[in-house]
């Protein structure tokens, strides 16, 4: 069965490049705008992975989303990776990961790269897929 990531990001173009991206792995991928829709997905869903952009206008924020799943005993356990093009300072990282995040990856990246992390993230090895 296919992992699933759930993709949160205002920027549609994104979406669909990472969404592609994930679905050229054999990951299964839904998709949100915001972060309202975000943590309703992963309650209705239940995502092995969450990726979220650090910043979405008017909000929830990704780092509002990631403090919900992360005080939610029933999401908690899931992998959160935040992302961002303006949010992309080490010390923007520590805040993620002091909050729970699994880590923190800057806009632009290298799609391998990007692979590589996300099944780090899940604890995937590359012959499980």
């Amino acid at each position: 069965m296919a992992k699933k990531v759930l993709v949160v990001d205002d920027d549609r173009a994104f979406l669909g490049l990472i969404q592609d991206l994930l679905q050229s792995q054999n990951f299964e991928v839904i998709t949100a705008v915001n972060g309202k829709d975000a943590v309703d997905l992963a309650r209705t869903c239940a995502p092995d992975l969450v990726l979220v952009d650090y910043l979405m206008p008017p909000g929830p924020s990704g780092m509002e989303v990631l403090k919900v799943l992360k005080s939610d005993p029933k999401l908690q356990a899931i992998p959160v990776i935040l992302c961002s093009s303006t949010k992309n300072t080490e010390e923007d990282g520590e805040m993620a990961k002091a909050a729970g995040a699994y880590g923190y990856i800057f806009k632009p990246f290298r799609g391998k790269e990007f692979i590589s992390f996300v099944k780090t993230a899940m604890a995937i090895d590359d012959q499980s897929l």
